[in-house]
């Protein structure tokens, strides 16, 4: 599911709060009660939504209570693990293209 929010990472962020959003636990909580739950103005709340604002790192744990899932970490956690397993890759290249300039 996670790779259906798309390969680049900012609008996939985005896509997966509007998803967590609209996948919420509790279908009836509007807005305003999401917000007020979160600590955070309601008209904030709404343009994080609608994809103007970015929703804060130190709020992501409030967001996914008040939605009852973790499609937005679960989201920033698959790009730190490409991110990781590219680095891997580049340092892997590395030490070869090292290997072999010393076998020349």
């Amino acid at each position: 599911m996670l790779r259906s929010f798309g390969d680049d990472e900012e609008p996939a962020t985005k896509f997966a709060v509007k998803w967590a959003w609209l996948h919420r636990r509790v279908k009836g909580m509007d807005q305003r009660t999401a917000a007020s739950y979160m600590g955070i103005p309601a008209p904030h709340l709404s343009n994080i939504l609608n994809g103007k604002k970015h929703l804060p790192p130190h709020k992501i744990n409030s967001f996914e209570w008040v939605c009852g899932n973790r499609a937005v970490s679960m989201t920033i956690e698959r790009f730190r693990q490409i991110r990781q397993e590219e680095q891997a890759l580049l340092v892997a290249k590395a030490i070869v293209g090292a290997q072999g300039s010393r076998a020349a």
